[in-house]
């Protein structure tokens, strides 16, 4: 394996939610703002639904890194001569997830009083604690990094007792062991559904995608890639998949076995998941 191209989108996101004081609550310990307006030590200056789309096309861009991409440092590694098409697929998701920021900013004025005529109870709250726009824009940012990591350029600068050595080294292995839980996972779903749709199918072909663009980090992985492109050519378009069923398993029991045949296969690196909060970069 000479060379990955290691992809990573930043998705930065104004959460909406500002500190809640004790003076927010006016002079009776009572009289406490509905969950929808503050929770949890928290206040909220606009509608926060109009901030949930950003939680969405942040999932969306890291699901286009994942597709044909393997987990490696801060995103996933590609195959250089696909980097640039992933990267431009991610960048679609960041011009849509900016647009919408400047929906918010350009008529943050307006979204704020909104809220507080919804709110009319905590008008003077909500726009008192309401940052200023320029404030606002600042907290927005939507980006792809990409860089190329190589064993080559490691081992030139004489880096030898190093842990990224051994991770890039063990690449091709995580790579089938990522194969053979997909597999796994679609081999028992095929076993417990009458009948197959398009949306079973789908797995599938990420699956293949990933397994040939990055084949040649492991030959296993490569012949995954083909058999499984040989397989899928025979499917029709839109079903029905239910003829097909036994040649399905029949390809994805040869994924599974490719996990005991060699006990070296490393555990798949989790996915990147949506744990981390929409306003916080990632």
């Amino acid at each position: 394996m000479s060379k990955i191209i290691v992809v990573a989108p930043e998705f930065c996101a104004y959460g909406g939610a500002h500190v809640l004081h004790r003076d927010d609550l006016g002079t009776a310990s009572e009289d406490l703002p509905d969950a929808k307006v503050a929770s949890l030590g928290e206040k909220r200056v606009i509608n926060p639904e109009l901030l949930k789309p950003f939680g969405k096309l942040r999932a969306r861009a890291w699901a286009r890194a994942a597709r044909r991409g393997i987990r490696i440092l801060d995103g996933y590694g590609q195959n250089p001569e696909w980097a640039k098409t992933v990267v431009q697929s991610i960048q679609e998701v960041c011009q849509e997830a900016q647009q919408h920021a400047d929906h918010i900013v350009n008529n943050w004025s307006a979204l704020v009083n909104d809220w507080a005529n919804q709110n009319p109870k905590w008008s003077d709250m909500i726009r008192k604690s309401a940052p200023p726009r320029e404030w606002v824009r600042d907290r927005f940012r939507f980006s792809v990094r990409a860089y190329p990591l190589g064993l080559d350029v490691l081992e030139d600068m004489g880096i030898e007792d190093n842990a990224l050595l051994g991770e890039m080294g063990g690449l091709g292995d995580r790579l089938v062991a990522e194969l053979v839980d997909a597999a796994n996972a679609l081999w028992k779903e095929f076993l417990t559904r009458e009948k197959v749709t398009s949306r079973q199918i789908s797995p599938l072909v990420t699956m293949q995608e990933k397994a040939e663009t990055l084949g040649y980090l492991d030959r296993r992985a490569a012949q995954v890639g083909t058999d499984l492109g040989a397989l899928l050519k025979t499917l029709p378009p839109k079903g029905p998949y239910e003829t097909h069923l036994p040649a399905i398993l029949q390809e994805l029991r040869k994924v599974v076995r490719l996990g005991s045949q060699n006990e070296a296969v490393a555990p798949a690196t989790p996915e990147h998941t949506d744990d981390t909060p929409v306003w916080a970069c990632a």
